[in-house]
């Protein structure tokens, strides 16, 4: 039986309290009067409601393509006798259901930025909000606070700000449409982020037609934006040339007399910019298995060294390096990158920054962002120069390779700890580096009795650790065991060098980089490899 529209409640003068009575008042509001009042509220709606009429459908002056034409719907034309008047055609329009006019929503009524942000950009934008930044910046992505930091805050503001441009509109969307479609391995992402670089890369040609001024920190931010892009789309061409276009417009402004510390017209500084180009810079570098643009060796470091004196003031003392370098390690320049990478390693780890206010953390932050940069460009510049001298089978082949694994196992090292980051279960940005670690080392695989496997043993068994550690990450067999080319391989390499167990096994690591807080948990997994 339906329940009663109207309530009834004996109240007279024996039975003047309310109380008894509030339950079934609010039961009664709750089941019945609300939910009649949500029919007629959805039946005014829906009689009300009009089908927009999409030939007054309007544009606007800022939504034209970056060709400079705004597209207008054509309505459809029944077929009519060719001697009826035009004027006296009908128009016929299509109707659109209501799963039409939402996929062609519009997020940004008000034409706050550059391009239509429709259902489909609104997706790609919450993309990064709610998967992206969380991992890359350690949050929480069920929290209703993702944007906690201040650099989680930062990066999201300065992202959105840029949909304001179209060209960094289009770039960002690109970027993120690539991180996606690896996500997600859709062929349509990646058709989309190819259309989006394209938008980008159309609207920057048209922007520097015009520009009288290269010195603009806008035009900087577009182009890095669309460098990013390709870096994600992993179009090594296009990546490079994007980011030879920043390299000579920064030592431009620098050699005009601009300093490190100047304020742009976008609200950053000129150190803030430069630490995001050296990130792209790195990313570009390690990801693609290519050459950085910037000089890591002489134009860097002399650009940095006022904010190298600024930080020495705030720097924590850098606990002892306890552990030798490894004899395979007989180059200076890659000694020092080593150093590098242990000594930004044992700081981050011995001062997580509590207890400092952010300024002191930010600038620590700067700090070791700089040299993880420059450890990781000069590592790579080692990486090409010994491949370069492989492929052209001048020098000792042996030597070669050892210089591209062990360059490669370092980087890798590094990254694991800064540059990658976990979405969806996938690792993204973690671009080519397992592919040219594994290449360098099946090219130089040897009899165990040789002299060339005895001189490179030790550093063998290091890389095919740093690669085993990164598949541990990924995969596990159905019998909880993992399992993969580098584990076979690392299994492989401890049996023939004859160690007989963990510990004999992190003194050989030690020469290396190794991180001994993880010893205990390594050695479970060491246990069930090689057994």
């Amino acid at each position: 039986m339906a329940q009663q529209e109207t309530l009834w409640i004996n109240h007279d003068a024996e039975h003047m309290k309310a109380l008894p009575h509030r339950h079934r008042v609010f039961s009664h509001i709750q089941n019945v009067y609300l939910k009649q009042k949500r029919k007629e509220k959805v039946k005014y709606l829906r009689t009300s409601a009009k089908v927009p009429d999409v030939s007054k459908w309007r544009t606007h002056a800022r939504r034209k393509d970056v060709l400079g034409r705004t597209p207008k719907p054509e309505p459809v034309v029944e077929d009519v006798d060719q001697d009826t008047p035009c004027e006296l055609v009908p128009v016929k329009h299509h109707p659109l259901s209501p799963v039409t006019i939402l996929n062609a929503g519009d997020s940004d009524p008000f034409d706050a930025y550059a391009i239509p942000i429709s259902a489909e950009v609104n997706n790609i934008l919450a993309f990064y909000r709610d998967f992206i930044i969380p991992s890359a910046y350690h949050l929480d992505g069920k929290s209703k606070h993702n944007l906690a930091t201040a650099r989680s805050k930062s990066d999201w503001d300065a992202c959105v700000n840029g949909l304001r441009d179209e060209g960094e509109a289009f770039a960002f969307m690109g970027r993120n449409s690539a991180v996606a479609a690896d996500v997600s391995q859709s062929q349509a992402l990646r058709q989309k982020s190819l259309i989006f670089r394209t938008k980008s890369t159309m609207a920057l040609r048209k922007k520097l037609s015009v520009v009288t001024n290269a010195n603009q920190s806008s035009l900087y931010w577009h182009i890095y934006m669309l460098w990013t892009a390709e870096i994600a789309a992993h179009n090594v061409t296009a990546a490079r040339v994007h980011g030879t276009m920043l390299s000579k417009l920064v030592k431009g402004y620098f050699r005009v007399g601009g300093g490190l510390f100047d304020k742009l017209e976008t609200g950053l500084t000129m150190i803030e910019l430069m630490l995001y180009l050296l990130y792209g810079d790195t990313a570009m570098a390690t990801q693609l298995l290519t050459r950085p643009v910037f000089d890591v060796y002489e134009w860097l470091p002399t650009m940095f060294k006022p904010f190298a004196s600024l930080v020495a003031t705030v720097l924590p003392p850098s606990p002892p390096d306890l552990w030798h370098l490894d004899s395979a390690i007989d180059s200076e320049d890659f000694a020092s990158s080593i150093r590098t990478c242990r000594e930004v390693f044992g700081r981050w780890r011995a001062n997580s920054g509590e207890g400092v206010n952010d300024k002191v953390a930010t600038i620590r932050y700067g700090w070791g962002q700089y040299q993880w940069c420059i450890a990781f460009g000069r590592l790579m510049e080692r990486y090409c120069d010994f491949k370069e001298l492989s492929e052209a089978a001048s020098g000792t082949l042996d030597y070669c390779y050892a210089q591209q694994y062990m360059a490669l196992s370092a980087v890798k090292w590094g990254r694991a700890l800064t540059f990658e980051i976990d979405v969806c279960g996938k690792r993204v940005y973690e671009g080519d580096i397992m592919e040219g670690l594994r290449e360098a080392l099946e090219k130089s695989d040897r009899p165990t009795h040789s002299l060339e496997w005895q001189k490179w043993k030790k550093a063998r068994l290091w890389a095919f650790y740093i690669g085993a550690t990164t598949e541990r990450r990924h995969s596990r067999s159905s019998n909880g065991l993992f399992h993969g080319w580098f584990h076979e391989r690392f299994a492989c390499q401890v049996h023939d060098m004859g160690l007989l167990g963990w510990e004999d096994t992190t003194q050989i690591l030690n020469g290396f980089l190794f991180d001994s807080s993880t010893y205990e948990q390594e050695r479970r997994w060491f246990e069930e490899t090689v057994k």
